[in-house]
C-alpha cells in the first residue's frame, strides 16, 4: 500500500469492498441515528480501519499503534464556519505501551464554580 495515510484508508476500503463483492455480502454501513443529520453510526468507517489492521496483520507489516479520526458535525456556530457544534477527535490507542501516563480526575474544588 502507499505510504500516505489518506490513500492507505482509500486502499483498504477498495479491499474490503472486494472482499464485500465477492462473498455477495452488503457492506456495513455509516448511518444516521433518528432524524440527526449527522452520521453517528460508523460501522463502514470501523470495518474498513478493522480490516486495514487485518491486512498489515497477515502481511507481516507493522501494526498501527494509534488511529485518529477528525469528525466534523453539528451545526455552524456561525455562517459559513469551519467551527461545528460538535467537531471532536477520536484517538483508539491500539499499542498500551505508547501510554506514558495518565491524569487522575480531582474532586471539585468548592472555592470555584463548576463549568
Amino acid at each position: 500500500m502507499d505510504a500516505s495515510g489518506i490513500k492507505i484508508v482509500e486502499q483498504a476500503y477498495t479491499m474490503l469492498a472486494q472482499a464485500f463483492q465477492k462473498t455477495g455480502k452488503p457492506l456495513p454501513e455509516n448511518k444516521l441515528v433518528k432524524k440527526e443529520q449527522d452520521i453517528l453510526l460508523r460501522n463502514l468507517d470501523c470495518a474498513v480501519i478493522e480490516s486495514l489492521h487485518e491486512y498489515n496483520e497477515q502481511t507481516e507489516k507493522k501494526a498501527y499503534d494509534a488511529v485518529r479520526g477528525a469528525f466534523i458535525e453539528g451545526r455552524e456556530l456561525y455562517p459559513y464556519a469551519g467551527f461545528r457544534k460538535e467537531n471532536h477527535i477520536q484517538i483508539c490507542v491500539r499499542n498500551p505501551n505508547c501510554i506514558k501516563g495518565y491524569f487522575r480526575v480531582l474532586d471539585a474544588d468548592a472555592n470555584y464554580p463548576i463549568p
